[in-house]
C-alpha cells in the first residue's frame, strides 16, 4: 500500500512542497511506501514556457488529464495541499475526483489556509475527510497509524474531522521543540528533471533542489502574515543546529549536485552568530545562495560576509515608506532603517529585492504615494521590486480585524490574491474595494514602468545580469526575457 502525496493545482510557477517532503521523509523512515504527484506538471505548457514564461504560469489545469493520471494510481490514503487560499477549491476538486475513482479513499489536507479554517473547510468541502492543523509531521504519522490499524482517532491532537456530519476539532497541541529531530525532506521523490527545466525559465536558473529551511517561525509580528500570530505555537522561532544544516547541504551537494541554495526561512538573518557561522562554511563551497531578511537584522559586517560567502540576492520585506503605517501593521521598523539598509546593500554591491504593500488599515493616499515613490526610485536603478495589494488571508490578525470591522467584502477564496488588479476582497475604513483596486492598479503600472526602465537602461543591472550567464541556454533565456520586457514597454507607451 502506498501513501500518496498530491500537490493540487495552484500555479504553474511550480514551487516544490517542502512541507510535504518533510512528512514523506518521516513516513519513509517508518517503512511506509510513499509516492509524490505534482498535478501542476500534468499537461505542463513547456512550449509556451520557453516563449513567454509569464504566460505559462496562467494556464489553467487540465482536469480531465489529472483525472486520467489519478485513475491509474491505487490511491487509498491521499495527502493534499491546502496552504493557498486562492486555490483551495482546486484542493477540494482533487478530493472529489479521488472519491469518484474510489469512494473509500481517505483524503487528508494540511496547510496554512485549512489550519486556520478547519471547521469552514470541512463544512464547505464534503470530500475532505481530515484537516491537519499546524505542523504536520507527527500529526500525520499518528493519524495514519490509527487509520491503518483501525484504531480510534479521538484525542489525536491538531486534527479536525467529521462525525455524523458534525465537525470535531481536537486541541492544537503537538509541537516538536527540537527540529533537528526531523529527517531531511524527501526530495528524491520529486520530479527532479521537470522542476529543474521549469526553474531555468521561471526562477532565474535557480536550483529547486537547493531549497532549504533552517528555522521555523518568525520574529515578526506583522498583522498581514500568519507567522505574526504569536499565540500560535508553530510561530515560535526554532532553529536547526549548524551541524544539522551543514549535513543537509552536504547531502544535497553529493546526491543532487545542486547549483544554488535558497534559504526560505521567514528571516534567515535574525541570529547574527548563526548567520556568520553558516557564511564561514559556505565560503568553502562556492555555491551561490539567496535568502529572505528584514531591514533591521542586517549590518555592514553581516552583508559583507554574506556577499563573500556567495550570497547573490536578498529578499527584503519592506512594506511601507510611512512610519505611521509601519507601526500600525506591526512591522517594527521605520523609514530611516529602511533607507540605511538600502544604502548598505548598494555600498557593498549586494543585490536585493524590496517588497512593498499598500492598503493597510489607517493608510491614506498620501502615505501610499510615499511607498510608491520609494519603490519607483529603486526600480529605476534596476533593483528588484515586488508590489502587492494587502490581502487579509485567513490566519492573519488582519483577517480577524476585517471580519470584525466589516472590511471584508467577499469570502470567495478564488479572489484572495495580493496581485488582484480587478476585485479586491477587502477595503479598510475610508476606502471602497473598487477605489482601492483602482489605485493599486494604477500604482502597479507606474512601478512596472519604472522597473522596465531599470532593466533596459541601468548599467549596473545589465552588468550584474551578464556576469551571471554561464551557458548558451541562459543567454537564450535572457534574450527571451529581454524581448518580453521590450514588448511590455511598447504596450505601456501605446496604452
Amino acid at each position: 500500500m502506498k501513501i500518496h502525496f498530491i500537490k493540487t493545482p495552484d500555479t504553474r510557477e511550480i514551487y516544490p512542497s517542502l512541507g510535504f517532503s518533510y512528512i514523506m521523509s518521516e513516513l519513509i523512515h517508518k517503512r511506509l511506501e510513499v509516492e509524490f504527484i505534482d498535478t501542476n506538471l500534468i499537461d505542463y505548457p513547456y512550449d509556451l514556457l520557453r516563449k513567454n514564461p509569464r504566460k505559462s504560469i496562467q494556464v489553467e489545469p487540465n482536469w480531465e488529464k489529472i483525472k486520467s493520471v489519478l485513475e491509474k494510481k491505487d490511491v487509498q490514503y491521499a495527502f493534499l495541499t491546502g496552504s493557498f487560499t486562492k486555490y483551495i477549491h482546486n484542493t477540494a476538486k482533487t478530493a472529489e475526483i479521488l472519491k469518484k475513482i474510489n469512494s473509500d479513499c481517505v483524503t487528508i489536507v494540511g496547510g496554512v489556509h485549512v489550519s486556520f479554517l478547519p471547521e469552514e473547510t470541512l463544512k464547505m468541502f464534503e470530500n475532505i475527510d481530515y484537516v491537519i492543523i499546524g505542523e504536520g509531521e507527527r500529526v500525520s504519522e499518528n493519524l495514519l497509524y490509527n487509520l491503518i490499524k483501525n484504531k480510534d482517532i479521538d484525542g489525536l491532537s491538531s486534527l479536525a474531522y467529521k462525525i455524523d456530519g458534525k465537525v470535531v476539532i481536537n486541541e492544537r497541541e503537538y509541537l516538536e521543540n527540537d527540529i533537528d529531530n526531523f529527517n531531511y525532506p524527501a526530495k528524491s521523490l520529486w520530479p527532479v528533471s521537470e522542476y529543474r527545466e521549469i526553474w531555468k525559465y521561471l526562477w532565474s536558473g535557480r536550483d529547486p533542489l537547493g531549497i532549504v529551511m533552517t528555522s521555523r517561525g518568525c520574529i515578526g509580528k506583522c498583522i498581514f502574515c500568519a507567522s505574526g500570530r504569536k499565540e500560535i505555537l508553530e510561530n515560535r522561532l526554532r532553529f536547526r543546529s549548524f551541524e544539522n544544516i551543514k549535513g543537509e547541504i552536504e547531502y544535497l551537494i553529493k546526491t543532487f549536485k545542486i547549483t544554488s541554495l535558497d534559504f526560505i526561512d521567514d528571516c534567515f538573518t535574525c541570529d547574527k552568530d548563526r548567520l556568520l557561522k553558516i557564511c564561514s562554511y559556505l565560503k568553502k563551497k562556492n555555491i551561490p545562495w539567496l535568502c529572505k531578511s528584514r531591514v533591521d537584522t542586517v549590518s555592514y559586517e553581516t552583508l559583507t560576509e554574506m556577499k563573500e560567502s556567495g550570497c547573490r540576492s536578498v529578499f527584503l520585506g519592506v512594506e511601507s515608506a510611512d512610519d505611521k503605517v509601519l507601526k500600525t501593521m506591526g512591522k517594527g521598523t521605520n523609514l530611516d532603517e529602511i533607507k540605511k539598509c538600502f544604502q548598505l546593500f548598494q555600498d557593498i554591491g549586494l543585490e536585493f529585492t524590496a517588497s512593498f504593500t499598500i492598503g493597510h488599515p489607517n493608510e491614506d493616499k498620501e502615505s501610499m504615494e510615499k511607498t510608491i515613490c520609494l519603490a519607483k526610485s529603486i526600480a529605476k536603478k534596476g533593483i528588484g521590486v515586488g508590489f502587492y495589494l494587502i490581502t487579509p488571508y485567513p490566519g492573519t490578525a488582519l483577517y480577524d480585524m476585517s471580519v470584525q470591522n466589516g472590511w471584508l467584502y467577499s469570502q470567495d477564496w478564488k479572489l484572495f490574491d495580493q496581485l488582484n488588479k480587478n476585485n479586491s476582497v477587502y477595503a479598510p475604513e475610508g476606502w471602497t474595494p473598487r477605489e482601492l483596486t483602482k489605485f493599486y492598479r494604477s500604482a502597479w503600472y507606474r512601478i512596472d514602468r519604472a522597473h522596465i526602465v531599470g532593466k533596459l537602461f541601468s548599467a549596473s543591472y545589465i552588468g550584474a545580469t551578464l556576469k551571471k550567464l554561464k551557458s548558451l541556454q541562459e543567454i537564450q533565456i535572457l534574450f527571451s526575457t529581454f524581448v518580453n520586457v521590450v514588448k511590455r514597454s511598447i504596450l505601456r507607451r501605446s496604452s
